[in-house]
């Protein structure tokens, strides 16, 4: 089944988008709130990546001929670009390094001033 370039463009889209946005949330003042919402973006980015790795294999750009028939145009050659879609989703499993990387380093806690909890550490 070839997946039409319009959905295609929509995907690679919305992928862009979700990078920006990801990016803001674990560089720009990062807070538990905020890195766990990148996590989320994180997984959704992460299947948008593979449908549009996958649609390079199969693109169908729809057109007219002359007389006004849909024609299928089946563009098989451009699945070198898929590769594109691969390293973006490698960049997503570096980007759930750097989130757990967050979560065991707690930058939060010393702009609020918590304290650091050891489990073996009483707290009463």
């Amino acid at each position: 089944m070839y997946m039409p370039i319009q959905y295609h463009l929509v995907f690679i889209l919305i992928q862009f988008i979700l990078m920006v946005l990801i990016a803001f949330m674990f560089f720009v003042k990062p807070t538990v709130e905020k890195t766990a919402g990148g996590f989320f973006f994180i997984g959704i980015n992460f299947i948008f990546s593979i449908v549009a790795e996958q649609g390079f294999g199969s693109i169908d750009a729809h057109g007219f001929d002359s007389s006004g028939t849909l024609v299928h145009n089946l563009i098989v050659d451009m699945d070198f670009l898929a590769y594109i879609y691969l390293l973006f989703g490698f960049i997503n499993v570096m980007l759930v390094v750097y989130g757990a990387y967050l979560f065991m380093k707690k930058p939060w806690d010393e702009k609020y001033g918590q304290k650091n909890y050891s489990i073996y550490e009483n707290r009463f």
